[in-house]
């Protein structure tokens, strides 16, 4: 026990035996910490630009958001949507042309709607939809907000809808890290129910929109309406998440009473969840280099007051000049 309090005094204490510098803040020791500083957040930079792309890490599950979509549906009576790798294609395409051109809306700046993508996707659609959300890390969360929204959970719920894309895909809109999760509904001609199957609200009661959320998440509605196809483009907010149904051209099957164009006057909003692993991890290494910033001061202000008479000024030039640095590497 001696032995240790003493190896402690040479580690932290300025004092006759270590040249009155402490062993922690030594000339290497300090050179060690500035370096491992620098090359933790490069690393932490390289994972942030890379990894969010692949979207990897986002914990929302395209599997298992189809696995609730589908429980919701069953339990109402209704079919299963299939899987469907074209309707997939244009979630995906429609995820990276809002990452690329930094938007978040049904209609793109430049003009393109939602089902310019079905048809670079290459699927023929009689019935067709979308579902869009921004801001959502976990998969039961941004599917219970669907469900909250009167018109997302009409997409969710259509008999009319036999088929289902996917896409989740990390990336920043906006100047923020976010994950964005798109829903693209089809049917194909000839696929499509007559009539609507009855559903069973009884047994399981559609919860109410809540009024009032926080103001951090975001979606935006849909609901079906029969204008011809050049009817307005939805309305402009800033916080949202859409679905909507169309049809093509009137045809034998399909007529103009046939097409709806989304309506975005409904807001959903959903507390803020830090669920995105690279996000956590630029907290955590945030946090990292504050406590890091806490221990220098500290051990500073000990080797100065200590013995106040006697000083190490390259010391105490060293280790000014570090917490400067992690400082600085916190707002980095």
């Amino acid at each position: 026990m001696p032995a240790l309090k003493e190896r402690l005094k040479s580690l932290f204490i300025p004092q006759e035996e270590n040249g009155y510098s402490p062993r922690v803040l030594g000339a290497r020791p300090l050179f060690w910490y500035g370096a491992g500083a620098l090359i933790l957040k490069i690393a932490v930079i390289s994972l942030i630009l890379t990894l969010p792309s692949t979207g990897l890490f986002s914990a929302i599950s395209s599997q298992r958001l189809l696995n609730l979509i589908n429980e919701a549906r069953q339990e109402r009576n209704l079919s299963p949507l299939t899987s469907n790798s074209k309707l997939a294609t244009a979630a995906e395409l429609k995820t990276e042309d809002m990452l690329n051109k930094d938007y978040f809306e049904h209609t793109s700046p430049a003009g393109i709607t939602p089902w310019y993508w079905f048809k670079i996707a290459g699927y023929n659609f009689q019935y067709a939809g979308e579902n869009l959300a921004m801001d959502f890390f976990e998969t039961d969360a941004v599917f219970q907000a669907w469900m909250n929204s009167s018109s997302h959970r009409a997409n969710i719920l259509s008999p009319n809808y036999q088929e289902i894309g996917i896409a989740v895909k990390a990336g920043e809109i906006q100047q923020h890290q976010t994950t964005l999760a798109v829903l693209t509904f089809g049917s194909q001609p000839g696929t499509a129910p007559k009539s609507p199957i009855a559903a069973a609200p009884s047994k399981m009661p559609i919860p109410g929109v809540t009024k009032t959320p926080e103001p951090t998440k975001k979606i935006f509605t849909a609901t079906p309406s029969a204008p011809a196809p050049n009817a307005p483009a939805q309305s402009q907010i800033s916080l949202k998440t859409a679905a909507g149904a169309l049809t093509p051209s009137p045809s034998p099957e399909t007529s103009l009473s046939q097409v709806a164009l989304v309506d975005t006057s409904h807001i959903v909003r959903a507390p803020r969840v830090l669920g995105v692993f690279t996000s956590r991890l630029d907290e955590m290494v945030k946090s990292l280099y504050l406590y890091f910033t806490l221990f220098l001061i500290i051990a500073l202000a000990v080797n100065i007051f200590v013995k106040i008479r006697i000083q190490h000024w390259p010391t105490i030039f060293a280790t000014s000049a570090l917490i400067t640095l992690s400082v600085a590497l916190v707002f980095i």
